[in-house]
């Protein structure tokens, strides 16, 4: 009798557990959520028939190992950890298009300079060059967590600035507004130009061979960045006291560079996996540079451009474009 009473009471719990996952997901007790976060309460929602497990277990080890009811429940807590985390992990690396926007920045005519700051969280970035005149365009494909915010200004000397940035909601996130991005940034040719790329986790694609571009930085935590570099000599900064930097922490760095280009790359990378035949590697005051060997590139004329370059986990590949 003891025993049809034991099993009746599993039921009953068993029922009531199936009833109130089946009333949150049909949303008849939303209300009992409306104080929890959208993402915590999306992931309680998921782990509702975890308990079912908790039960059966509690039923069936009690009695037959010690402390059966304590190991249930760390081994129910432990399906609903790695659950949770595998399918946080999947939704995370897959690119969502969830959410679609396109931009249009005009640029003031009073500004001399242009600094432009990108910067990212999860998303891949790519950026190019076109012939439109005052203007920055581009568009955002990501999830509903991701927002895309932009600021402008310009100072009494000219210098104007803009901003793109990506940011995301500082609460725990639900698992469907998860999901990697992709930012496509159009920039103006006929601009002198300073840029500015920062990105967490992604890729960077910069095609700015049509560009006026007086200094760069890029930034990449994790991903891999691909530059094609102009044929243009800085007007505004001088190069050599004020560098373009390149720093890949965990990925790799391939930089196309015009031919007729003096670049003097300054590096520290794990590894070389190519370089122009009509480079030469030297030392100078500790540094390792890379540069067109004198005995063949006469071109006094040619811009001189320097580069500090940090790829210390990844590989640096340096190749030659002819210029258009």
């Amino acid at each position: 009798k003891f025993g049809f009473m034991r099993f009746l009471l599993v039921v009953i719990l068993i029922a009531l557990c199936a009833g109130a996952w089946w009333g949150i997901i049909t949303q008849a007790y939303t209300p009992l959520l409306d104080q929890i976060p959208d993402g915590i309460a999306d992931l309680i929602t998921r782990a509702l028939p975890m308990l079912l497990i908790l039960i059966g277990l509690g039923f069936f080890l009690r009695g037959r190992i010690p402390l059966g009811s304590i190991a249930s429940l760390i081994i129910s807590l432990a399906l609903v950890g790695g659950v949770a985390t595998m399918a946080y992990s999947g939704k995370s690396s897959q690119l969502s298009t969830d959410q679609n926007l396109t931009f249009d920045y005009p640029i003031d005519d009073s500004i001399t300079l242009l600094v432009v700051n990108v910067s990212a969280l999860t998303t891949e970035i790519t950026i190019n060059t076109a012939p439109q005149t005052g203007r920055i365009t581009g568009s955002f494909v990501g999830s509903k967590q991701s927002t895309i915010t932009q600021t402008q200004s310009v100072n009494e000397q000219g210098v104007g600035e803009i901003t793109i940035a990506e940011t995301k909601s500082a609460e725990f996130p639900s698992l469907n507004s998860i999901g990697r991005g992709k930012l496509d940034v159009t920039l103006p040719t006929n601009t002198l130009m300073v840029l500015n790329v920062v990105n967490q986790d992604g890729n960077v694609t910069l095609s700015l061979g049509d560009s006026d571009l007086e200094r760069m930085t890029l930034t990449i935590t994790k991903g891999d960045g691909v530059v094609a570099l102009p044929n243009y000599e800085p007007i505004s900064l001088k190069s050599e006291e004020l560098p373009s930097e390149f720093i890949i922490s965990g990925g790799d760095l391939t930089l196309l560079i015009p031919s007729e280009v003096d670049a003097r790359l300054i590096y520290l990378a794990q590894s070389i996996s190519e370089t122009p035949t009509t480079y030469i590697e030297s030392r100078e005051a500790g540094l390792t540079i890379l540069r067109p060997n004198p005995d063949t590139f006469t071109t006094d004329t040619a811009p001189r451009l320097f580069y500090d370059i940090e790829v210390p986990s990844g590989d640096l590949r340096v190749e030659l474009r002819e210029d258009d």
